[in-house]
């Protein structure tokens, strides 16, 4: 399957106008042209099946990060403070993740 042809959803766990979905929309125009996801919001839209989630989670150690996390695998990357590096990284482990085949995916889990 081409996977640029098909549109995959990520769940953002905020709210429309919140920085990391904004940064994230940003991030896929400038440096994945015609990358298919859909930002979809679960207080906004019914949530579809979606690979990807993103939210604001207390890190346990007092600090409020960006989470991504992988919901087939159940892997997640803290992705810092800052929503525009967030995002950034995001759109870089979601698009990597989806170019290596299944067996090869827990590589990227730490990094």
């Amino acid at each position: 399957m081409n996977l640029a042809a098909r549109e995959k959803p990520v769940l953002f766990l905020t709210t429309q106008d919140n920085p990391l979905a904004r940064e994230f929309a940003l991030a896929l125009a400038r440096q994945f042209v015609g990358a298919k996801y859909d930002l979809v919001f679960f207080y906004a839209d019914a949530p579809g099946p979606s690979d990807w989630f993103v939210a604001w989670v207390d890190d346990g150690n007092g600090q409020v990060q960006a989470l991504l996390g992988h919901l087939p695998s159940g892997h997640s990357h803290f992705l810092g403070t800052d929503p525009q590096q967030a995002m950034r990284s995001a759109c870089r482990l979601i698009t990597e993740w989806d170019k290596l085949e299944a067996g090869h995916a827990e590589a990227l889990a730490v990094q």
